[in-house]
């Protein structure tokens, strides 16, 4: 959402990419649907970035293949635990998501009925301030968990991450200031982010 930004359309786009298959997109509203390829391109930047591919290996011992969920996790941690260093918004991470999730809400005629119901979890629990927590987010990878029919050890991610925690908050600073970099450049989000010194 951050690197997204806040324009209405836009957003929705981003939060319903990973449910929007294939040429769908081609169907939605223009501004939804640049949201949409938005979101695509943000997530394959983020994954094929040399540091997260860093990131993934050394959590694959542990994590094995879903490493990369892993990662998308604690990279959502990070960024929610740092929040300010990246964001310059009056109301830090609670109003960032407060405005984000009012937005999301009232666009909900562009959202399919299962990221509804996502979007109705992520208000009812306030997961999006709740990812800077080590405690919820203990909670968020343990009802990942049991909703995956195989085993996936995302519950112990809070726990052993430590052992690796410098290399990895390297890796996401690294990661995100490239990211912040390029979609600034290429088309200013609606909040400003901050200037991040490496």
């Amino acid at each position: 959402m951050v690197l997204g930004g806040l324009e209405p359309e836009v957003l929705v786009g981003n939060f319903i990419g990973d449910a929007v298959k294939g040429n769908q997109w081609k169907a939605l509203p223009a501004r939804v649907a640049h949201g949409v390829l938005v979101h695509r391109q943000i997530d394959s930047k983020a994954d094929q970035h040399p540091a997260s591919l860093s990131s993934r290996a050394i959590l694959r011992p542990v994590f094995g293949r879903m490493s990369g969920v892993a990662l998308d996790m604690l990279h959502d941690h990070l960024l929610a635990r740092a929040f300010p260093q990246w964001v310059d918004h009056a109301g830090g991470l609670p109003g960032f998501a407060g405005e984000a999730l009012d937005i999301l809400s009232g666009q909900t005629q562009h959202i399919p009925p299962r990221r509804q119901r996502f979007l109705e979890a992520l208000r009812r629990h306030d997961w999006l301030v709740g990812y800077g927590d080590a405690s919820e987010m203990r909670r968020v990878c343990a009802a990942m968990d049991a909703r995956i029919p195989w085993p996936t050890e995302l519950e112990r991610l809070m726990d052993e991450w430590g052992r690796w925690e410098a290399d990895l908050v390297w890796h996401f600073e690294e990661m995100f200031t490239d990211l912040m970099e390029e979609f600034t450049a290429q088309s200013p989000p609606c909040l400003p982010l901050r200037t991040w010194q490496r």
